[in-house]
């Protein structure tokens, strides 16, 4: 990790039994509170981050999985209908907009 400024502040408001539990802790590992708690909290923090990016698989999950995502498309007619119909939101936009002649005001094709 790169070395940073230390201008920012964190303010913690603890109870006294959590803060003896913590400082034992930090004790434990030889950190003051500070570094005992910053370390704790960027590890939870990059394991949350990380819960949005990356999963994990045993083996066999992991072939079913890439098997699915390289089998091609199937087609499900209802879907495909559905899906070149108008939404609500096109609908009710369309009844409460008035077509412009302006091509920006139109909105972008998906």
């Amino acid at each position: 990790m790169e070395q940073a400024n230390k201008s920012d502040r964190l303010n913690l408001r603890v109870e006294p039994q959590l803060r003896q539990l913590i400082q034992t802790a930090a004790d434990l590992e030889h950190k003051n509170l500070s570094a005992f708690i910053l370390e704790a909290a960027r590890v939870r923090a990059e394991q949350r981050l990380a819960d949005q990016e990356r999963f994990s698989l045993p083996p066999d999950r992991f072939r079913a999985f890439m098997d699915a995502l390289e089998r091609p498309p199937r087609s499900i007619p209802r879907l495909r209908q559905l899906l070149s119909e108008p939404t609500v939101l096109d609908r009710e936009t369309n009844v409460r907009r008035t077509p412009s002649s302006n091509p920006e005001d139109q909105p972008d094709e998906v």
